[in-house]
């Protein structure tokens, strides 16, 4: 269980500058890309999947 203790002003101003500062969804993704920047990340990586796709299907049947 935890107990309840006394936080020196220090630890009390970190605390209550970590509530008004939540973390940035960009800092939290490992690539640290915004919504944005993901959906560009999965329209390319889509795209380039399709491409490789028609290609090996074009060159089965050329």
């Amino acid at each position: 269980m935890s107990e309840d203790r006394e936080l020196d002003p220090k630890e009390w101003e970190k605390l209550k500058d970590a509530d008004e500062h939540p973390v940035d969804s960009a800092d939290a993704s490992p690539l640290h890309l915004d919504e944005e920047g993901r959906n560009n990340l999965v329209f390319m990586i889509v795209t380039l999947v399709g491409l490789l796709f028609a290609g090996l299907l074009l060159g089965i049947y050329w």
